[in-house]
């Protein structure tokens, strides 16, 4: 495997893992989730690409 698709699929994730978290930091300002959740939430998704 060429080693510029491994960074392109890293930068894919990465890009997933902050749409996610715009997506649950919206929840939060409306309420819906906790920013005990969030932190949570976050945790395992920085998880994923750290």
């Amino acid at each position: 495997m060429p080693h510029y698709a491994t960074g392109a699929k890293a930068r894919d994730e990465s890009d997933e893992v902050l749409s996610m978290l715009d997506k649950l930091g919206a929840l939060v300002s409306k309420g819906i989730l906790t920013e005990e959740e969030f932190v949570a939430k976050k945790a395992a998704l920085l998880k994923k690409i750290g």
